[in-house]
């Protein structure tokens, strides 16, 4: 076992390892990659889906409920591969009776929470002199960015369900690696 000092960890830099070194990822490697991330980013949103309900005065549970719905749609975001150019989780496994929420998490994930998208403010700019100062007036729409929450029962049970239906499929997943390397 090392023992590495805070200041040398912090001085530390990740280095790619050189093509030459790393071995060629193959599509069916770098799908069970990008699958078991998309677990690990479901289960954490989960978790803390969970402590908010446990918690509801906590002073940082509108921040961390923003925080899970970034979390949530992590996989149904494209994301870059070295073999397989992009990544995103299908849909598939969402229940159907549980899409529109799926589409409203994702929504205010990708305007509010992830972005900020200015078509979502609506906002008005005027620019105006008075008394030999210039002033700009900005207006624009109050967005509850925790209206969400009043659902957090129902979006805990969305988390859970695409995660059994997600489990089901790792494991047929890692047959296929299994049987690949044999």
């Amino acid at each position: 076992m090392y023992i590495v000092s805070a200041r040398a960890l912090a001085s530390f830099r990740w280095r790619p390892l050189s093509s030459n070194v790393r071995p060629q990822m193959t599509d069916s490697a770098e799908r069970y990659i990008h699958f078991s991330c998309c677990l690990e980013w479901l289960n954490e949103c989960w978790s803390l889906l969970q402590t908010l309900k446990g918690e509801p005065s906590n002073p940082l549970r509108g921040p961390a409920f923003r925080f899970a719905l970034v979390l949530y749609g992590k996989p149904y975001r494209e994301s870059r591969g070295t073999s397989i150019r992009k990544h995103r989780l299908d849909n598939s496994f969402v229940p159907v009776e549980l899409q529109s929420l799926h589409s409203e998490v994702l929504n205010q994930r990708d305007q509010l929470h992830a972005h900020s998208d200015l078509t979502v403010m609506d906002a008005l700019l005027t620019v105006h002199r008075f008394e030999e100062k210039q002033y700009a007036l900005m207006i624009r729409n109050h967005i509850d960015q925790t209206a969400l929450l009043s659902r957090l029962d129902e979006i805990i049970s969305l988390v859970e369900a695409t995660l059994d239906r997600m489990y089901a499929e790792a494991k047929k997943l890692e047959a296929g690696l299994r049987a690949a390397e044999a």
